[in-house]
């Protein structure tokens, strides 16, 4: 199977998944981490496999990851402290 394929399935995988958790009786702090989570893994999928970042220049590498990794420690850190 190729790689764009299986990032394909494992994005759509992830959708369900957190849906599902939305969908659940979980706290909301925990639907909060999950969605995030699953965004972050989701972005850096299609950026990697069908953007191609994964080829490009290491800089750009970099400077996705840590925009992602930024952008979901803000996004949680903003839910943690309104739902206290």
């Amino acid at each position: 199977m190729k790689n764009t394929t299986v990032a394909w399935v494992t994005v759509m995988v992830a959708t369900i998944v957190s849906y599902a958790c939305g969908q659940s009786a979980m706290t909301a702090r925990s639907v909060v981490l999950v969605a995030v989570l699953v965004a972050a893994i989701k972005s850096t999928l299609i950026i990697n496999y069908f953007m191609e970042l994964k080829k490009g220049a290491f800089p750009c590498n970099i400077i996705f990851r840590a925009w992602t990794a930024l952008s979901a420690l803000v996004i949680l850190g903003g839910a943690w402290r309104v739902m206290q």
